[in-house]
């Protein structure tokens, strides 16, 4: 992903960065945060993680949403 390609734009890029520098200056939890962004990346385009996020996931939290209107 590359900002200057217009991939992402200038939020998504602040948040990079951001995570970016937590990971290499936040000592234990910023490598642990590190780790764990970039494995959230890697699932998150799984076909496994789209499925349940589309079928499972969103409607649940429409339906959570719904009890409180």
């Amino acid at each position: 992903m590359s900002h200057s390609a217009g991939t992402i734009n200038t939020g998504q890029m602040v948040i990079e960065q951001g995570t970016n520098a937590y990971s290499m200056f936040g000592g234990v939890y910023g490598a642990a945060w590190g780790i764990g962004w970039e494995m959230g990346r890697s699932i998150s385009t799984t076909s496994g993680w789209q499925n349940l996020r589309d079928n499972k996931i969103v409607p649940g939290v429409g339906k959570v949403i719904d009890w409180f209107r």
